[in-house]
């Protein structure tokens, strides 16, 4: 008796398991540093986000480049509240520049996230990066990555959209007091996750 009552409760935690697991929004975001920062981001007091462009390739679907804009502005809007939220700049002095190019867009599949799960029909964004100064000099340079494999009615290629400004936002603030030592990433969420 005591076997099968212990397997029910097993698969009552399974099934729980289940049920919350498609609730959560499942993806990766990163920052691949393609020409590191020259010193540290704290020797700007500013921090200006240009708002992105897009450069996909020719013969991209009209519907496919809005979907684009639209994504362009979930990452603005997100970097930007970030930004003022963490008071990593005081508005005052020199000027960090901040552009970027989406450069790939695959939004994947939403059903086929939904109905399969396991990374089936995962979706992703990057863009290319730059950090300038007020004369133009490039201070950094990397690609923004950020991805869906899972999530509430298989997830939305939006959620891709706000961990690309996550992963540009951890750059900078693991970039700010010292270029050699790193901001640690504080967790905000079971395991860490955002």
């Amino acid at each position: 008796m005591t076997r099968i009552i212990g397997s029910r409760r097993f698969a009552g935690v399974l099934m729980a398991a289940a049920a919350v697991l498609p609730l959560t929004a499942c993806g990766a975001k990163e920052f691949k540093v393609q020409q590191a920062p020259s010193g540290p981001l704290n020797a700007y007091g500013q921090v200006e986000v240009v708002p992105f462009t897009v450069e996909l390739p020719a013969g991209t679907e009209p519907e496919r480049r809005a979907q684009a804009n639209e994504l362009l502005l979930i990452v603005r809007k997100r970097l930007v509240q970030k930004l003022a939220s963490s008071e990593l700049f005081s508005d005052s002095g020199r000027k960090l520049i901040l552009t970027g190019r989406l450069v790939s867009l695959d939004p994947g599949s939403q059903a086929a996230r939904y109905m399969i799960g396991l990374g089936a029909g995962s979706g992703e964004i990057v863009a290319d990066v730059t950090f300038s100064d007020e004369s133009g000099n490039t201070i950094a340079r990397g690609a923004a990555v950020g991805g869906v494999t899972a999530g509430f009615g298989g997830g939305s290629i939006n959620s891709a959209a706000r961990r690309l400004a996550d992963a540009i936002y951890k750059f900078i603030a693991s970039n700010h007091a010292s270029v050699a030592e790193p901001v640690a990433e504080r967790p905000t969420g079971p395991r860490g996750r955002r």
